[in-house]
C-alpha cells in the first residue's frame, strides 16, 4: 500500500460513515446497539488494510486520520443545552 492509497483507505472509512482510529481494531467498530460492523472476513481485511496504513504511513497515520477527519468536517456536535 502506498500513502496514498493508505489515505484513500482512512477517507474511505470516514465517507462510509464508519469513523477511523488507527489504533482500533476491526471487533472495537460496533453500531449504537452493540453490534460488530465488521465481522469474520471482513475484519481480517479491515485489520489487514489498517496495518498496511500504518506501514505506508507510519507514525503520520494519527495526523492523516486528523486531516481526513477534518476535511470531511465531521467535527462532533456539543451537546445541547
Amino acid at each position: 500500500m502506498t500513502p496514498a492509497e493508505a489515505r484513500e483507505f482512512i477517507r474511505t472509512c470516514f465517507e462510509a460513515g464508519l469513523g477511523f482510529h488507527p489504533d482500533t481494531e476491526a471487533a472495537e467498530y460496533v453500531t449504537p446497539d452493540g453490534a460488530q460492523i465488521y465481522k469474520g472476513r471482513a475484519a481480517e481485511m479491515f485489520d489487514a488494510r489498517r496495518e498496511l496504513a500504518f506501514q505506508a504511513l507510519g507514525d503520520s497515520i494519527y495526523s492523516v486520520a486528523c486531516e481526513e477527519f477534518s476535511r470531511l468536517n465531521l467535527t462532533p456536535e456539543a451537546p445541547s443545552k
